[in-house]
């Protein structure tokens, strides 16, 4: 029988608690709730298969959960939730390898979609990335700046597209490079 797949949940907005919660456990996945990223290093003896968590959170923040999960040697794949969405914080998340970053509010159908797709990586392609999904090459040429108008637009495009801005910039390096610019596929 198939070992039951796990997903950590961590936020300190109980209302986005419940919304992933009602959402991930349609999966037929078993959801571990924690309300704090202190709780949730208490949860993480339970071994998650995914971590979905808030980035912006008061005491243990999303980053420090991720290095916590990283040093105690889980190969876990994380996804952050967060309402202050920035250039930097998504420079952040392909440095770090996070599977994905979704700005509040979300299309909870587009979270689903990543969950799906992050429960189904291997631990073994987990394990062989850089510090991120992308390469260093592909790193540097994402390091600009945009005009805090034309983020906003693009912003608004993703949300009205119902996909994070990480994946529209996997679309886009992807369709740029001709090439597949990380171990994940852009959904």
């Amino acid at each position: 029988m198939a070992k039951t797949k796990k997903v950590l949940i961590v936020d300190d907005e109980a209302v986005t608690l419940k919304i992933l919660e009602k959402a991930v456990t349609s999966l037929d996945v078993s959801v571990i709730m924690a309300e704090s990223g202190s709780r949730a290093l208490e949860l993480l003896a339970e071994e998650p298969d995914l971590i979905i968590s808030d980035y912006d959170m008061p005491g243990l923040n999303g980053l420090e959960l991720l290095l916590t999960v990283r040093e105690r040697g889980l190969v876990t794949p994380v996804i952050w939730v967060t309402g202050k969405a920035t250039q930097d914080l998504m420079r952040e998340t392909w440095r770090l390898g996070v599977f994905d970053l979704f700005q509040k509010p979300f299309k909870v159908k587009s979270v689903l979609d990543q969950v799906r797709e992050a429960l189904l990586v291997k631990k073994e392609e987990l394990i062989s990335r850089k510090p991120s999904f992308l390469s260093e090459k592909f790193y540097q040429r994402i390091g600009f700046e945009v005009d805090k108008s034309i983020y906003l637009k693009l912003e608004e495009h993703c949300k009205e597209n119902g996909i994070s801005l990480t994946t529209y910039f996997y679309r886009m390096l992807e369709k740029e490079f001709g090439e597949n610019v990380g171990a994940k596929k852009a959904g």
